[in-house]
């Protein structure tokens, strides 16, 4: 019981501090790294493995606002802001 109390305080205060800020990396804004991000992407129109449980394929069609990758897939759209694939080049 108490392990679940102070894991579940922990979740709460992690998720208080986890903040994503608008991304500038040397004076580039957010729309225009995401803009280059998505240029130099070797994914995007790839079909793509994503090796989570379950594992699906699908194919790469967009990286969005908050840079998470979109795949589309035979069971839907899925956005993905972590985890492993595997794309063929």
């Amino acid at each position: 019981f108490v392990i679940q109390k102070v894991s579940s305080s922990l979740k709460r205060r992690m998720q208080n501090k986890i903040h994503v800020p608008p991304i500038k990396i040397q004076g580039i804004k957010t729309k225009q790294f995401l803009g280059e991000y998505k240029a130099r992407s070797v994914l995007l129109g790839k079909q793509v493995t994503i090796l989570s449980e379950p594992i699906q394929q699908g194919i790469a069609t967009d990286i969005d606002e908050k840079a998470r990758l979109i795949v589309k897939t035979e069971n839907g759209v899925l956005t993905l802001d972590s985890g492993e694939i595997s794309v063929k080049l």
